[in-house]
């Protein structure tokens, strides 16, 4: 009888497996037609460019599967442009849960080429060569050992092969941890500080390849700060939310910093009145901040609020997406820090603001962003950040912009 189940569950897959590939077949023939049908024939038939498209992405090298929120994306494209670079290049695809994000995090990489669910990878990753998850590990799907008849993809090949075999001799100390990912992140975070890394190097540390610095042309609405009455340069962007996959019955989860209106009320008793302060964020999430002086929360699409932050003079945050969206177009932020780790998440350009008591508890509990880990009702490692603190910080990096903007006026 357990026989009979055990092959009836093996048939249940295998069609499940044969209709998932059959819908990412046709995924992929979708975005085909959707390409086609913004190009020029330039003396081919539509028929050959469709042909062409497809084969595009089904001949992509490697398919890439992304977990985790905006923030993870961009590390991640970072890496793949760096890795990519070091052996000669190569072609992906992705697949993630919101592949319209991807998308636009993943557009200027080179050997890009389209983005797709992630529901699709376990049946597809073996139509490529090479198919990795990548998130704050790097995880080996598939490699096919195969040589290549063509001396140039087997160079390249033997290069892959070199540096995953590299990776996996650096990652091997955390092999537990990767294991148990997302459970025991918070001990990664302490490994890789202690190695000297943060999050946007720490793959770059097990591949044995250089950074190539933070800078990521993510794709936006560039009409997005003219729509909203807003001057590039001249205003500040302020996040206070959080990626809502994590929310549980909590309005404000423990990483949220609760006082950005009394940081932006003292900034602008101070005198910082040249530079309007712009909230973005979703409804969800979000808390609305009385002291600013536009209210964009629910208002924009990502591509616009990704191209209000990369035209903004500074961002203020919790410790989040924006935040990597901002240091991606050389933007600086203050972030006001508590959970999660300074070393491991911090920017060195930015202002990271450190717990004044506690914090570094993420992934201590499955539930530390949801309730504070100590039982406390408010994290005390976020309430005791004094507001004069940093404002004072902010009004330090800011003084030559707004010096700047006077001497215009």
């Amino acid at each position: 009888m357990n026989l009979l189940k055990d092959i009836e569950r093996k048939i249940r897959l295998a069609i499940r497996g044969r209709q998932k590939k059959r819908q990412f077949i046709d995924a992929v023939r979708d975005s085909a037609r959707a390409h086609i049908g913004t190009q020029l024939i330039n003396g081919q038939s539509r028929e050959s460019q469709f042909i062409a498209a497809v084969r595009d992405v089904m001949e992509a090298d490697i398919a890439i599967h992304v977990t985790g929120g905006l923030g993870d994306l961009i590390v991640v494209a970072r890496f793949l442009r760096d890795f990519l670079q070091s052996i000669g290049g190569a072609t992906f695809v992705i697949l993630y849960n919101e592949p319209d994000i991807a998308n636009m995090v993943f557009a200027s990489v080179p050997g890009y080429r389209k983005s797709f669910h992630e529901i699709y990878f376990g049946d597809v990753k073996d139509s490529f060569r090479y198919a990795f998850t990548i998130n704050q590990f790097f995880f080996v799907d598939r490699l096919d050992e195969a040589k290549s008849a063509f001396v140039r993809d087997h160079e390249r090949h033997a290069d892959i092969v070199s540096k995953v075999n590299h990776i996996a001799a650096k990652q091997e100390p955390v092999n537990r941890l990767k294991d148990n990912h997302p459970f025991l992140d918070g001990a990664l975070g302490h490994y890789a500080s202690f190695k000297g890394f943060g999050r946007s190097q720490f793959l770059h540390y097990l591949a044995g390849i250089d950074y190539g610095g933070d800078q990521l042309a993510i794709d936006y609405d560039a009409a997005a700060p003219e729509r909203f009455g807003l001057v590039p340069g001249q205003y500040i962007t302020v996040h206070n939310g959080y990626d809502d996959a994590m929310a549980g019955h909590r309005k404000r989860t423990t990483k949220v910093y609760p006082g950005w209106n009394n940081v932006i009320a003292i900034l602008k008793r101070s005198g910082f009145n040249e530079l309007s302060f712009v909230q973005i964020g979703t409804p969800k999430t979000s808390e609305l901040i009385d002291s600013a002086d536009v209210d964009l929360v629910g208002k924009t699409s990502l591509r616009e609020a990704v191209a209000l932050v990369a035209n903004s003079a500074f961002h203020l945050d919790n410790e989040g997406g924006f935040v990597h969206v901002a240091s991606a177009f050389g933007r600086r932020s203050c972030v006001v820090f508590g959970p999660t780790s300074v070393d491991y998440f911090g920017y060195r350009d930015n202002i990271n603001i450190r717990p004044r008591e506690c914090g570094d508890c993420w992934w201590v509990e499955r539930t530390w962003m949801i309730n504070c880990a100590r039982g406390l009702d408010e994290p005390v490692c976020m309430s005791t950040h004094e507001p004069e603190a940093i404002a004072a910080e902010i009004m330090t990096a800011l003084k030559w912009k707004v010096d700047k903007l006077r001497l215009i006026e």
